[in-house]
């Protein structure tokens, strides 16, 4: 009797922990970037989120300044040269479609783009561009060890979480793949992958 009342369960631990993350909760978790936003997703426009008085009177935040970037991005036509007018024409066009608003057109730094597409690694999508391949969802079995690294090894043993996400631009080449993560705002020293994961000396660009 005393045994089986005096029984704790060995995996304990674990149940205060999640069983699926997306990048965006471990972003906040390891504030990488701190940009706050959740992955956009083909069609969806976050910036719906904040009320209209608050845009027009405050402007848009970093944040909603690198959405947008990332939508327009996400509708460049890389098989031709990526220049300033062929970006005005694509904002004008975004914003009649309604994709964008005039407001946050006007906050995409096309002269970045630009010379983003003119550097050796823009230069690499647009020579492959009919293997780029852009806002690719993903899910990765990752041991929760590695993103718990303070659980017991006995408890924590064979278990997993599984961590989706999604690419924002990923290139097929010759000897493997390209993936860029867009950013907009000034990059910290990313604290990932934690100290010792099997990323950690993952090769790469």
């Amino acid at each position: 009797m005393a045994r089986r009342l005096a029984w704790t369960y060995p995996r304990q631990p674990l149940t205060a922990l999640p069983v699926k993350l997306t990048v965006t909760d471990l972003k906040r978790r390891f504030d990488v970037f701190n940009e706050g936003e959740t992955p956009l997703r083909p069609g969806e426009n976050t910036f719906t989120r904040r009320p209209a008085f608050l845009q027009s009177h405050q402007g848009l935040t970093a944040a909603e300044r690198g959405t947008a970037t990332h939508l327009v991005l996400q509708h460049v036509d890389l098989s031709r040269p990526v220049t300033g007018e062929s970006l005005a024409g694509l904002l004008q066009e975004m914003v009649e479609r309604e994709i964008l608003t005039p407001e946050q057109a006007a906050a995409v730094d096309t002269r970045a783009i630009v010379t983003f597409f003119a550097a050796p690694l823009g230069k690499r999508l647009l020579a492959r561009w009919d293997q780029v391949k852009r806002e690719l969802p993903f899910s990765l079995a990752v041991p929760a060890v590695e993103l718990y690294p303070g659980l017991p090894a006995e408890a924590a043993a064979g278990e997993i979480i599984l961590v989706q996400g999604i690419i924002d631009c990923l290139v097929e080449e010759e000897d493997g793949f390209l993936l860029l993560d867009f950013k907009t705002g000034r990059i910290p020293p990313i604290p990932w992958p934690p100290t010792g994961s099997r990323y950690a000396s993952t090769p790469g660009p």
